[in-house]
């Protein structure tokens, strides 16, 4: 249950972000987010890249008035929400920002995902056991 709602948590403070770009909100997201992480008790390399993502991402938005710039962005694509903008002189921290270059992810959205593949692997051999599925028939598709 407690899992449930911190993961609540977490969707709601981003919606209420994600929909008025505030920099209120984003403190509150980032903070909720990096409140969940912080209190996972298995510390590795996964929740590690978890924690460097998040808060390379915090802290671009967080520098950048609740926003994420976007580099490389064209003029003429417009942003589905108004959490990203196109990167402008004034932003700051650009090398942590979205890179069109990136397929517009940025160098925390990476670190994130490293750490949730790394997650779900390390996850996916402890249900095993550590044994593969030839290993495990029990498991093993037929």
């Amino acid at each position: 249950m407690k899992t449930a709602l911190k993961g609540v948590a977490v969707l709601v403070t981003w919606l209420a972000w994600k929909h008025t770009a505030s920099l209120s909100m984003c403190w509150l997201f980032w903070l909720t987010v990096l409140t969940v992480e912080m209190r996972i008790r298995q510390l590795n390399y996964g929740v590690v890249f978890l924690i460097i993502g998040t808060a390379s991402n915090a802290l671009v938005t967080l520098l950048n008035d609740g926003v994420m710039p976007v580099v490389g962005m064209p003029a003429t694509v417009q942003a589905m929400f108004p959490i990203w903008h196109m990167a402008g002189a004034g932003n700051r921290m650009l090398i942590l920002a979205d890179h069109a270059s990136l397929s517009y992810f940025s160098v925390g959205d990476l670190c994130m995902q490293a750490g949730s593949l790394f997650l779900l692997v390390t996850l996916f051999k402890s249900g095993l056991g550590g044994r593969t599925l030839q290993e495990n028939p029990e498991i093993a598709p037929r």
